[in-house]
């Protein structure tokens, strides 16, 4: 099911880079009845390679300074092992990063209210039968949707609606071109681009956030790959005090994938990150090797 069309892209979930070479393998061949997909042909798998010697590897030190300290200081850390494998670290300055998480959500809102607009239990999706159609409606889309999914529908509304549209999803693709052009205009000067892939770790089971809002702000480092339509990769890089994991967030330019996973394969071949696994205990967690 579509959610935001121009931003859904598919990913494997693989436990090292090396298996998420071999399926992006499959993923990326030209599907025939798809006309947006590439006609390329890759190897990723076979032509993985360790040696990185000068790469360049762009870094905005504000994304940094903006995670919690456990973050900050395992990011700062796989920085220096990738300058120890011959890494040349090339600093970057976006004026994108305070708009990144409005346009994302403004964006996918206004696509994912288009999207699922048709899931009325006419058509499309489950029914619920009401009195009458007006309530067949009412009733499909409560109990179809959930509270989260209801949140983005009407906010995808709302900004695509008279007297809003220019003001919030006109100004977001405008700005969407913006972080294009600052991306591209930034692998001139490296080949990749690293940051936190989230600014603290994961939740603990069970929590329930007061405001949706906190959620949200939790992805400024990733909704950028899927706005600029970039390739990227998150890689285990550490462990929190809390036992939770750590994301690096690894960015390349269009079509350099090989480059993204070699950066990727190199930094786990001298790193045992993926090979940990946190162990969760009731009341809190903690990791095991």
């Amino acid at each position: 099911m579509a959610f935001a069309s121009s931003l859904d892209q598919v990913g494997p979930l693989t436990k090292d880079i090396r298996d998420t070479a071999i399926v992006l393998d499959e993923i990326v061949k030209q599907d025939v009845k798809d006309s947006t997909s590439a006609k390329i042909k890759t190897n990723y798998a076979d032509n993985l390679n360790e040696d990185i010697q000068g790469m360049r590897i762009g870094v905005d030190a504000t994304l940094i300074e903006a995670s919690d300290e456990d973050t900050k200081k395992a990011v700062l850390t796989a920085i220096e092992k990738l300058k120890e494998l011959g890494c040349t670290i090339i600093d970057l300055s976006f004026n994108h990063n305070e708009i990144m998480v409005a346009v994302y959500y403004i964006i996918s809102s206004a696509e994912a209210s288009s999207n699922l607009a048709r899931f009325d239990g006419i058509n499309y999706g489950v029914r619920i039968e009401g009195e009458n159609i007006i309530d067949t409606y009412v009733k499909t889309r409560s109990w179809g949707f959930g509270e989260e999914v209801k949140r983005r529908i009407m906010i995808g509304t709302f900004v695509l609606s008279s007297g809003y549209y220019d003001a919030y999803y006109k100004k977001a693709l405008q700005d969407r071109s913006l972080i294009k052009n600052n991306f591209d205009k930034a692998f001139e000067t490296c080949d990749c681009i690293l940051s936190p892939t989230t600014i603290f770790t994961a939740y603990d089971a069970g929590i329930k956030l007061e405001h949706p809002t906190d959620a949200y702000l939790s992805d400024v480092f990733t909704p950028a790959a899927n706005i600029a339509g970039l390739p990227a990769a998150s890689i285990p890089c550490g462990f929190a005090k809390n036992g939770m994991p750590i994301g690096l967030q690894l960015m390349a330019n269009s079509y350099q994938e090989q480059t993204l996973l070699n950066i990727a394969y190199a930094y786990q071949q001298n790193t045992d990150f993926h090979l940990q696994r946190p162990k969760l205990t009731k009341g809190g967690s903690q990791h095991e090797v």
